[in-house]
């Protein structure tokens, strides 16, 4: 079996990867500040059924809003090496999970991974493959 699974996040009609260094990180959690993004965390689980595979792919929509965050807080935070591996430069149960402020939809797709989902093709998959 092997699950995969990406995020990116939408703000205003663009699409916000990465921050590429402390000057970016700063000027993009800024802009997050007070205002809702959408988080889209792309997932595909796949089994092994010999000779075939069993695939499962489905994308989860949330949205995040950041409440105020000190500009010294996101200073420091950009001197980190934390930013640099998110979409958007955060991560929900992270240091920087301390920045939101409200949630819509799938708490953990937010993180990267939407457990409820998984879950439930898990069991899905398992049923098909004759795993259970």
């Amino acid at each position: 079996m092997l699950i995969c699974c990406d995020t990116i996040l939408e703000f205003e009609g663009n699409i916000l990867e990465k921050p590429e260094n402390p000057k970016h990180c700063i000027e993009m959690m800024s802009s997050l500040v007070g205002k809702w993004h959408k988080v889209f965390s792309a997932h595909e689980l796949i089994f092994n059924t010999k000779p075939n595979l069993l695939r499962y792919s489905w994308v989860v929509e949330a949205e995040a809003m950041f409440g105020e965050i000190p500009l010294e807080s996101l200073e420091e935070y950009s001197k980190t090496e934390l930013p640099y591996s998110h979409s958007g430069g955060y991560e929900l149960f992270g240091l920087s999970g301390s920045f939101i402020k409200a949630i819509k939809g799938s708490v953990s797709s937010v993180q990267g991974i939407d457990i409820y989902e998984l879950s439930h093709f898990l069991i899905k998959g398992m049923k098909e493959a004759g795993w259970v």
